[in-house]
């Protein structure tokens, strides 16, 4: 049994433990009192073929275990533990396998404290979703920092949510020279419109990628609800700094990227919620020195069947096709080929307990 499965099993050793002592005492027994775990994995056989290469395998989306519970209106908890990533520890003092371990503090009505290794807020509904659902990711969405330590304020006025979030810097691309002490600064909105019919995320990071120097994020995210239809549409943009190579240079040049992916995701919901139908379009570019790197257009289509709804089994087909546009001088980078990808595979998602 490895380091990590070892944590993770005395964690819930621990939590069972924990929630058993507070049921006991009949002064601190709530409704929702509850211990939940849940288990969350995906297999896809993937293949991309281009005039330049193709490939194909099958490949596992890491299993998560996700432990959450909460003893008392006022404390909850929640750990979150992939299985693929290695034991190694991060600046934030935890290792990079744990992606979410924290508490909430709800001291008064409609305000909550987050304490611990979170996701980071970003307010786009792309990043709403859990990893796993996910099938082709926009490009801002692939270079992201998912999960870091820090702090979390929110308020919460009828259906409008406030939030500022404030986490370390774990990436080196959002790091000058290796800078290591920066943090993001993130600012939410979220709101929810007319019964459901239309939602807002919106948010707003400022990075200090070194003592002087800031990153800027923009993430704004909408989604409409008409019967059975969902439409998310989303405008990502990040900054962040990548590495270049140029001309006969004989060393790589950091330089400040940003990225901006413009998504439109539609979901429609079959009768009895068996079968869902979705087709996404995204574009993507990335500019640095002052020059358009890189340029993309992908279209997607997915269709998702469940399986066996009681054991949260399902079967899933997607497709996409992607039109790739890289200046000369970037080419022996980026990909300048036309793509054809596709997946097909399962998904489980249960909760044993």
């Amino acid at each position: 049994m490895n380091i990590t499965l070892k944590a993770i099993t005395l964690f819930v050793c621990l939590s069972c433990i924990a929630t058993k002592a507070f049921s006991s005492d009949s002064t601190k027994v709530k409704d929702s009192d509850k211990f939940d775990l849940k288990i969350n994995l995906r297999g896809d056989y993937r293949g991309t073929f281009s005039e330049e290469a193709s490939f194909s395998n099958f490949t596992m989306k890491p299993m998560m275990v996700t432990v959450s519970g909460t003893f008392n209106p006022m404390f909850s908890y929640c750990v979150r533990q992939r299985f693929d990533n290695p034991f190694e520890i991060q600046a934030d003092g935890l290792p990079a396998s744990t992606l979410m371990a924290y508490v909430d503090i709800k001291p008064v009505k409609g305000l909550n404290i987050r304490l611990g290794k979170q996701a980071i807020a970003f307010g786009s509904m792309e990043f709403d979703y859990n990893p796993i659902d996910v099938y082709f990711y926009s490009l801002v969405g692939s270079q992201t920092q998912g999960f870091s330590t820090g702090a979390m304020v929110g308020y919460s006025l009828g259906k409008q949510s406030f939030a500022v979030q404030t986490t370390k810097v774990l990436d080196p691309a959002y790091m000058l020279n290796d800078y290591k002490s920066g943090f993001n600064n993130t600012f939410v909105w979220s709101s929810d419109f007319f019964n459901g019919a239309f939602k807002t995320l919106w948010s707003y990071t400022l990075t200090n990628a070194s003592k002087d120097k800031f990153l800027q994020q923009w993430m704004i995210g909408n989604q409409i609800n008409v019967g059975r239809i969902q439409i998310d549409l989303d405008y990502l943009q990040l900054s962040r700094y990548s590495m270049y190579e140029l001309g006969n240079a004989e060393t790589p040049t950091q330089a400040k990227t940003t990225d901006r992916s413009y998504l439109a995701n539609v979901r429609w919901f079959l009768p009895k919620d068996r079968v869902t139908l979705s087709a996404k379009c995204v574009y993507d570019e990335s500019r640095a020195m002052g020059t358009r790197v890189t340029e993309q257009i992908t279209s997607s289509a997915v269709v998702e069947y469940n399986l066996i709804p009681k054991y949260g089994l399902s079967l899933h087909a997607a497709y996409a096709f992607r039109v790739n546009n890289t200046p000369e001088a970037f080419s022996d980078k980026f990909t300048n080929a036309n793509e054809n990808m596709f997946l097909a595979g399962f998904s489980w998602n249960f909760q044993p307990l």
